[in-house]
């Protein structure tokens, strides 16, 4: 049995290139932003755990992203990103 690709992380149709940051929905390769991309990709690691905002903050390297509230603007923007494309894998927030 071949060994599991690490270098590929996927939820439901939703599959991330790790090497190349490629983002596809049932092999339909979409653009998101780097902020989403790193989100959806920070989500993804957690295989479906939840992920705290302090958590997203802590691995994001980029100093635009400063706040909580930036980082439900960019929920939402992945959110909708993922919607406008038939997406079923939702992304939901816990209080």
């Amino acid at each position: 049995r071949p060994a599991p690709d690490t270098r590929r992380k996927r939820k439901g149709e939703v599959e991330l290139d790790c090497a190349t940051g490629e983002i596809s929905i049932e092999g339909r390769r979409i653009f998101l932003r780097s902020k989403e991309r790193s989100v959806l990709a920070t989500l993804l690691h957690a295989r479906g755990g939840v992920v705290s905002k302090a958590a997203m903050l802590e691995r994001d390297t980029d100093p635009g992203v400063v706040s909580e509230n930036a980082i439900e603007a960019i929920v939402y923007r992945l959110r909708k990103a993922l919607a406008d494309h038939d997406c079923k894998v939702s992304v939901e927030t816990i209080r």
